[in-house]
Protein backbone atom coordinates (compact mmCIF):
# COMPACT_ATOMS: atom_id res chain seq x y z
CA UNK A 1 0.00 0.00 0.00
CA UNK A 2 2.80 2.40 0.72
CA UNK A 3 4.10 1.72 -3.31
CA UNK A 4 0.91 2.82 -4.21
CA UNK A 5 0.92 6.10 -2.28
CA UNK A 6 4.60 7.04 -3.45
CA UNK A 7 3.50 5.81 -6.97
CA UNK A 8 0.50 8.27 -6.88
CA UNK A 9 2.88 11.05 -6.07
CA UNK A 10 4.91 10.15 -8.80
CA UNK A 11 2.06 10.25 -11.00
CA UNK A 12 1.42 13.93 -9.53
CA UNK A 13 4.95 15.05 -10.10
CA UNK A 14 4.35 14.80 -13.74
CA UNK A 15 2.38 18.37 -13.53
CA UNK A 16 5.90 20.00 -12.15
CA UNK A 17 7.82 18.81 -15.80
CA UNK A 18 7.10 22.12 -18.05
CA UNK A 19 6.89 20.93 -21.70
CA UNK A 20 7.74 23.20 -24.56
CA UNK A 21 10.27 25.11 -23.07
CA UNK A 22 11.25 26.68 -25.99
CA UNK A 23 8.62 28.81 -26.98
CA UNK A 24 6.87 32.04 -24.73
CA UNK A 25 5.49 31.43 -21.29
CA UNK A 26 1.56 31.49 -22.66
CA UNK A 27 2.16 28.55 -24.45
CA UNK A 28 3.57 26.23 -21.34
CA UNK A 29 1.53 23.07 -19.85
CA UNK A 30 3.04 20.09 -17.77
CA UNK A 31 3.41 16.53 -18.61
CA UNK A 32 0.87 16.08 -16.63
CA UNK A 33 -1.44 18.45 -18.19
CA UNK A 34 -0.40 16.44 -21.79
CA UNK A 35 -1.29 12.73 -20.00
CA UNK A 36 -4.51 14.07 -19.34
CA UNK A 37 -5.68 16.02 -22.46
CA UNK A 38 -4.77 12.28 -24.00
CA UNK A 39 -6.67 10.27 -21.63
CA UNK A 40 -9.32 12.03 -22.39
CA UNK A 41 -9.07 11.69 -26.04
CA UNK A 42 -8.69 8.41 -26.16
CA UNK A 43 -11.81 7.76 -24.09
CA UNK A 44 -13.40 9.66 -26.19
CA UNK A 45 -12.41 8.40 -29.90
CA UNK A 46 -12.20 4.65 -28.49
CA UNK A 47 -16.02 5.29 -27.31
CA UNK A 48 -17.18 6.61 -30.74
CA UNK A 49 -14.92 4.85 -32.91
CA UNK A 50 -14.82 1.05 -33.35
CA UNK A 51 -11.05 1.08 -33.23
CA UNK A 52 -10.40 -2.46 -31.93
CA UNK A 53 -8.26 -1.30 -29.17
CA UNK A 54 -7.79 -3.03 -25.97
CA UNK A 55 -8.90 0.29 -23.89
CA UNK A 56 -7.04 -0.93 -20.81
CA UNK A 57 -3.40 -1.17 -22.55
CA UNK A 58 -3.79 2.03 -24.18
CA UNK A 59 -4.99 4.14 -20.74
CA UNK A 60 -1.62 2.15 -19.23
CA UNK A 61 0.55 3.31 -21.68
CA UNK A 62 -0.78 6.75 -21.38
CA UNK A 63 -0.21 6.85 -17.73
CA UNK A 64 3.45 5.83 -18.27
CA UNK A 65 4.93 6.74 -21.53
CA UNK A 66 6.05 9.88 -20.41
CA UNK A 67 7.51 9.15 -16.66
CA UNK A 68 11.18 8.48 -17.86
CA UNK A 69 10.53 12.78 -17.21
CA UNK A 70 10.17 12.29 -13.87
CA UNK A 71 12.77 14.84 -11.87
CA UNK A 72 12.78 17.25 -15.00
CA UNK A 73 11.95 21.01 -14.76
CA UNK A 74 11.60 20.63 -18.57
CA UNK A 75 10.85 17.88 -20.57
CA UNK A 76 13.34 17.38 -23.68
CA UNK A 77 11.94 19.00 -26.58
CA UNK A 78 11.29 16.22 -29.02
CA UNK A 79 11.44 18.12 -32.31
CA UNK A 80 15.43 18.80 -31.29
CA UNK A 81 15.69 14.94 -30.98
CA UNK A 82 14.96 14.10 -34.07
CA UNK A 83 18.07 16.27 -34.97
CA UNK A 84 20.46 16.16 -33.28
CA UNK A 85 22.19 12.78 -32.24
CA UNK A 86 24.09 13.95 -29.20
CA UNK A 87 20.89 15.97 -27.41
CA UNK A 88 18.49 12.47 -28.63
CA UNK A 89 21.21 10.12 -26.88
CA UNK A 90 21.37 12.30 -23.88
CA UNK A 91 17.59 12.20 -23.65
CA UNK A 92 17.32 8.26 -24.03
CA UNK A 93 19.75 7.81 -21.89
CA UNK A 94 18.24 9.70 -18.98
CA UNK A 95 14.86 8.70 -19.41
CA UNK A 96 16.13 4.98 -19.49
CA UNK A 97 18.19 5.04 -16.14
CA UNK A 98 14.66 6.84 -14.58
CA UNK A 99 12.56 3.78 -16.06
CA UNK A 100 15.07 1.75 -14.13
CA UNK A 101 14.70 3.00 -10.97
CA UNK A 102 10.88 3.57 -11.28
CA UNK A 103 11.08 -0.21 -11.95
CA UNK A 104 12.93 -1.54 -9.13
CA UNK A 105 10.59 0.78 -6.92
CA UNK A 106 7.24 0.03 -8.30
CA UNK A 107 7.59 -3.51 -10.00
CA UNK A 108 7.48 -4.97 -14.00
CA UNK A 109 4.51 -3.07 -15.01
CA UNK A 110 5.84 -0.19 -15.78
CA UNK A 111 8.65 -1.64 -18.11
CA UNK A 112 5.58 -3.33 -19.74
CA UNK A 113 3.90 -0.10 -21.07
CA UNK A 114 7.25 1.62 -21.56
CA UNK A 115 8.17 -0.54 -23.52
CA UNK A 116 5.51 -1.08 -25.48
CA UNK A 117 5.14 2.49 -26.18
CA UNK A 118 9.21 2.82 -27.21
CA UNK A 119 9.14 -0.33 -29.70
CA UNK A 120 5.72 1.14 -31.57
CA UNK A 121 4.37 -2.36 -32.41
CA UNK A 122 1.17 -2.79 -31.30
CA UNK A 123 -1.73 -0.91 -32.46
CA UNK A 124 -2.40 0.53 -29.45
CA UNK A 125 1.20 1.78 -28.37
CA UNK A 126 0.86 3.45 -32.20
CA UNK A 127 -2.55 4.81 -31.38
CA UNK A 128 -1.31 5.95 -28.49
CA UNK A 129 1.85 7.93 -30.33
CA UNK A 130 -0.77 9.31 -32.53
CA UNK A 131 -2.40 10.89 -29.68
CA UNK A 132 0.67 12.13 -28.39
CA UNK A 133 1.32 14.12 -31.57
CA UNK A 134 -2.63 14.94 -31.47
CA UNK A 135 -2.17 16.55 -28.07
CA UNK A 136 0.74 18.39 -29.19
CA UNK A 137 -1.17 19.96 -32.55
CA UNK A 138 -4.80 21.17 -30.46
CA UNK A 139 -2.49 22.97 -27.67
CA UNK A 140 -0.53 24.30 -30.25
CA UNK A 141 -3.92 26.10 -32.13
CA UNK A 142 -5.82 26.49 -29.18
CA UNK A 143 -2.74 28.21 -27.14
CA UNK A 144 0.42 28.35 -29.28
CA UNK A 145 0.04 29.28 -32.82
CA UNK A 146 0.25 33.14 -32.13
CA UNK A 147 3.42 32.67 -30.19
CA UNK A 148 5.29 30.64 -32.49
CA UNK A 149 6.84 34.24 -33.64
CA UNK A 150 8.78 34.51 -30.64
CA UNK A 151 10.06 31.24 -30.18
CA UNK A 152 13.41 30.77 -29.41
CA UNK A 153 14.44 28.18 -32.11
CA UNK A 154 17.61 26.34 -31.99
CA UNK A 155 19.92 26.65 -34.77
CA UNK A 156 19.24 22.86 -35.62
CA UNK A 157 15.47 23.80 -36.30
CA UNK A 158 13.34 25.64 -38.51
CA UNK A 159 9.92 26.97 -37.86
CA UNK A 160 8.39 25.42 -40.91
CA UNK A 161 10.23 21.51 -40.19
CA UNK A 162 9.24 21.77 -36.41
CA UNK A 163 5.41 22.30 -37.85
CA UNK A 164 5.94 20.09 -41.16
CA UNK A 165 8.18 17.24 -38.16
CA UNK A 166 4.76 17.64 -36.26
CA UNK A 167 2.43 17.23 -38.68
CA UNK A 168 3.40 14.98 -41.14
CA UNK A 169 4.44 11.63 -38.24
CA UNK A 170 0.62 12.64 -37.46
CA UNK A 171 -0.47 11.93 -40.97
CA UNK A 172 1.01 8.52 -40.99
CA UNK A 173 -0.16 7.62 -37.88
CA UNK A 174 -3.44 8.24 -38.62
CA UNK A 175 -3.33 6.51 -42.11
CA UNK A 176 -3.40 3.12 -39.39
CA UNK A 177 -6.80 4.55 -37.93
CA UNK A 178 -8.83 5.20 -41.33
CA UNK A 179 -12.09 5.36 -38.30
CA UNK A 180 -10.48 8.90 -37.55
CA UNK A 181 -9.73 10.11 -41.02
CA UNK A 182 -12.94 12.14 -41.48
CA UNK A 183 -12.30 14.14 -37.63
CA UNK A 184 -8.75 14.35 -38.36
CA UNK A 185 -9.38 15.95 -41.56
CA UNK A 186 -11.82 18.66 -39.88
CA UNK A 187 -9.05 19.46 -37.14
CA UNK A 188 -6.61 20.29 -40.04
CA UNK A 189 -9.43 22.88 -41.57
CA UNK A 190 -9.47 24.51 -38.39
CA UNK A 191 -5.29 24.57 -37.78
CA UNK A 192 -5.14 25.73 -41.14
CA UNK A 193 -7.27 28.65 -40.42
CA UNK A 194 -5.14 29.37 -37.36
CA UNK A 195 -1.70 29.14 -38.74
CA UNK A 196 -2.18 31.60 -41.64
CA UNK A 197 -4.54 33.83 -39.55
CA UNK A 198 -1.17 34.26 -37.29
CA UNK A 199 0.84 34.87 -40.48
CA UNK A 200 2.53 31.08 -40.02
CA UNK A 201 3.53 28.38 -43.11
CA UNK A 202 0.62 25.83 -43.97
CA UNK A 203 0.68 23.43 -46.66
CA UNK A 204 -2.19 22.41 -48.05
CA UNK A 205 0.04 19.03 -49.30
CA UNK A 206 -0.59 18.77 -45.17
CA UNK A 207 -4.58 17.55 -45.87
CA UNK A 208 -4.67 13.68 -45.83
Amino acid sequence: MKNTVELFFDFQRKKNIKRYGICPEAFHESVGDHCSAMIDMADDLMTRFDLGLDYRRVIKIIKYHDMGELGLAQDYNASVAEVDSKYKDEKTCLEKETIAKLIKKYGKEIKEFTSEYLEQKTREAKFVKLLDRLDAMFWQVLRGVKNYKDMEIPPCLTLEGIFEGIITKANKLVIEFPQLKEFYREFQKAAKIEYLKNGLPWNDEYFI
